[in-house]
């Protein structure tokens, strides 16, 4: 018997089977398994049975919602994309570390965890502000930078 685990606190999005599949310990159990990440998904197949079990992360980085060369000359290509995929990445990896062990913040945005930073256990408050905020930043700072400069309404 094979067993999968998505991301702490995940609760599975796709779960299609003709097979017995049991949920124990916080783990799906099932005959032979093969693992496929994508992006912030983790997919459990079982090739026998036809079971594919999808996981989504806590937090996740946005796609840039432009091309990482779309604010030249301003900012450089190299520079967007070292911002976004390294800067910007760390902030939600470090983030998503933090809340493993509190399973019931994964199904939280981020606005909502910020804005209860209070009731956020001691031993994570720090680094849910300092990496959440950072994500948070980051997420309204790629939605106001736009290529063509700000649009007044």
């Amino acid at each position: 018997m094979g067993f999968g685990a998505g991301t702490a606190g995940a609760e599975p999005i796709v779960a299609r089977t003709d097979a017995n599949v049991t949920f124990q310990g916080g783990l799906f159990l099932y005959d032979g398994t093969s693992t496929v990440t994508s992006g912030s998904l983790e997919t459990q197949i079982c090739p026998i049975h036809s079971l594919t079990l999808e996981f989504a992360m806590a937090f996740d980085l946005p796609p840039l919602p432009y091309a990482f060369d779309a604010l030249e000359p301003a900012i450089d290509a190299e520079t967007m994309e070292t911002h976004h995929d390294k800067h910007h990445r760390a902030y939600v990896d470090a983030l998503n570390k933090a809340i493993e062990p509190y399973p019931d913040y994964a199904d939280i945005s981020i606005e909502a965890l910020l804005g209860k930073l209070d009731a956020v256990p001691n031993d994570i408050r720090e680094q849910v502000r300092n990496q959440g905020g950072g994500h948070a930043n980051h997420e309204l700072f790629w939605k106001i930078i736009q290529p063509g400069g700000a649009k007044r309404t």
